[in-house]
C-alpha cells in the first residue's frame, strides 16, 4: 500500500488534519516525499482540507463537553492546525447557536447535578465566558 491510499482509508474513518497524516504516515515508514506528494494530491481533489477537520472536531468535542476559546485553541494547534485557520473557526463556531446551546446543556445539567455555584466553577474552568452566564439567567 502506498502513501496515498493508506492516507485515504485514515480519512475513509474520520476527517484527520494534514499535520495528522502526515505524523501517521512517518510512523508507517513512508518517505517524506512520497507522504507530500500524496497530501497534496489528497488537497487538490479536497479529499484533505484542514478548515473541514477544524469544523468536524469543534462539532465533536462540544457534543461531548462544551468547552471555551482557550482550551479549544489549544486543541486544534496540538493538532498542528495554522493560529489563522484557528482564530477565523473559533469566531464563527463560537458565536453559532449551536455552540451556545451546548454551554446551556451542559451549565443545566451540571447544575442540576451539583448547583448553581459549582456548575458556575465548572464551567469557568473550561472557559467558558460568564457573560454566556449571564445570559441564561436572563432569558430564563
Amino acid at each position: 500500500m502506498n502513501a496515498y491510499d493508506k492516507a485515504l482509508s485514515y480519512l475513509k474513518v474520520r476527517e484527520h488534519s494534514r499535520n495528522e497524516l502526515e505524523r501517521k504516515l512517518e510512523e508507517k515508514g513512508f518517505a517524506e516525499s512520497e507522504i507530500e506528494s500524496a497530501l497534496d494530491a489528497l488537497e487538490e481533489r479536497n479529499f484533505l482540507s484542514d478548515l473541514r477537520f477544524a469544523e468536524s472536531f469543534l462539532h465533536s468535542r462540544t457534543r461531548k463537553k462544551a468547552e471555551g476559546r482557550y482550551i479549544l485553541s489549544m486543541r486544534l494547534l496540538q493538532k498542528g492546525l495554522k493560529s489563522s485557520l484557528i482564530s477565523s473557526c473559533l469566531d464563527e463556531f463560537l458565536s453559532s447557536d449551536e455552540y451556545k446551546d451546548a454551554v446551556r446543556r451542559d451549565y443545566e445539567r451540571l447544575k442540576e447535578k451539583k448547583g448553581e455555584q459549582k456548575a458556575r466553577l465548572e464551567m469557568l474552568r473550561r472557559g467558558i465566558s460568564e457573560s454566556l452566564f449571564q445570559s441564561f439567567s436572563l432569558s430564563d
